[in-house]
């Protein structure tokens, strides 16, 4: 099944992410979908082919790592996997 806008959704999320990075480093996934939806009403989970933001960053392996927070062991966090430049 082809995801709506896969750049557009990555890009999002990816914004978010590094917007709401915590200290600790870790973006808590309520504070992503409460950043998205300040953003933008229209940032909602339906828009872009899930029905919760956990399940569209699920289906972004390669782009994003979700984990529960070390500390806090039943929030989901979620971050950015680094891609390696080959030359």
């Amino acid at each position: 099944i082809k995801k709506p806008n896969d750049q557009k959704t990555i890009k999002i999320l990816t914004d978010a992410i590094l917007k709401i990075k915590r200290e600790d480093g870790f973006s808590l996934l309520t504070d992503i979908g409460r950043y998205l939806k300040e953003q933008d009403k229209s940032y909602i989970p339906s828009n872009y082919g899930g029905r919760t933001w956990k399940k569209i960053i699920e289906q972004y392996p390669t782009n994003f790592q979700l984990s529960l927070h070390p500390n806090k062991k039943s929030t989901p966090c979620i971050a950015i996997i680094e891609k390696e430049n080959h030359v």
